[in-house]
């Protein structure tokens, strides 16, 4: 039985565990943050306050030297169930390893992780983008983003850089037959996780 002392206390130690890791905070949280609002379509400190539960240290190691090169956000539904309701979403930062996604993931990442992290550079040096799994269903979410996005864009592009000067068009159409194999790969994974 949980008495209303412990649920007093309990108010006490996560309100300790936020002023805490607010004090942390800096611009590049701050960058970070208005992505994230801008993208959910919240308010930025109402995203401080739900990420402020979230386990900080992922920033931290995001942002340092050596460090994580990537950072996801899931949106997700409130309720274990995941059915959503009016207001019920909830974020959280994560690795990705320790929670299913059901909802929307926001992903950042850097090419290079071989210095520190400083917000003078936050656009330059981190990319980020989403993507759609309301149902759980990931494989078929990153394949609707490699088929509707990513291989139509590639396709599309004149300028490869330095493979444009050398002829190399066979590395250019190898790297592009290899992305529409690997979403027909996830179509066939699919495909054998629902027969199973």
């Amino acid at each position: 039985v949980i008495t209303g002392d412990v649920v007093k206390d309990l108010m006490k130690a996560t309100k300790a565990s936020r002023d805490i890791k607010r004090q942390q905070i800096d611009a590049r949280h701050r960058w970070f943050f208005d992505k994230i609002a801008d993208y959910c379509q919240l308010a930025p400190d109402v995203v401080e306050d739900q990420i402020l539960d979230s386990d900080f240290t992922l920033f931290e190691n995001f942002f340092k030297e050596n460090g994580s090169r990537v950072l996801l956000v899931f949106q997700m539904p409130e309720n274990a169930d995941g059915k959503e309701k009016k207001g019920s979403q909830k974020l959280i930062v994560t690795s990705g390893e320790d929670i299913r996604l059901v909802g929307s993931c926001i992903y950042f990442f850097r090419i290079s992780n071989e210095k520190e992290l400083i917000d003078k550079f936050m656009d330059r040096d981190v990319y980020f983008g989403t993507i759609e799994a309301p149902d759980g269903d990931l494989l078929t979410a990153v394949r609707t983003m490699l088929d509707s996005l990513v291989i139509p864009s590639l396709l599309k592009n004149t300028d490869w850089g330095k493979l444009s000067n050398n002829g190399s068009n066979a590395i250019v159409s190898n790297f592009i037959t290899g992305l529409e194999d690997f979403s027909k790969l996830l179509e066939s994974a699919k495909a054998n996780l629902s027969e199973t």
